[in-house]
């Protein structure tokens, strides 16, 4: 009798489990699904007021702020622009800065 109780809590555990699986997966599903309407409804929003989806003004200040990390403005493995040179150094003429006396903070500031 041992075995049949054992062999039915077995089965009933694995189908707990199978059924946890599967709604765990369909909530997963169900929000992104959530999250792909609101992003497209905020980009139409945002078109039918004449103005740039944030998502793509995102993008394109991230991928303004990449180019000073770009190599000779171009993404590394294809080849530099026409004309630059990679090789090319600039050199740039040393001098010394003079220390100037520190300015007082109080000075700085606009009367209140």
């Amino acid at each position: 009798m041992y075995w049949l109780m054992n062999e039915l809590k077995s089965v009933l555990r694995g189908l707990f489990k199978l059924a946890l699986l599967v709604l765990t997966f369909s909530l997963g599903v169900a929000f992104l699904l959530a999250a792909i309407a609101v992003v497209m409804v905020t980009a139409l929003w945002s078109l039918l007021r004449g103005r740039k989806p944030a998502i793509y003004t995102t993008y394109t200040q991230f991928r303004q702020a990449s180019q000073a990390f770009r190599q000779d403005g171009a993404w590394p493995g294809q080849r530099p622009p026409p004309g630059v040179n990679p090789e090319d150094v600039v050199d740039v003429q040393a001098h010394e800065v003079s220390e100037a006396p520190p300015r007082s903070i109080e000075r700085d500031q606009p009367p209140r």
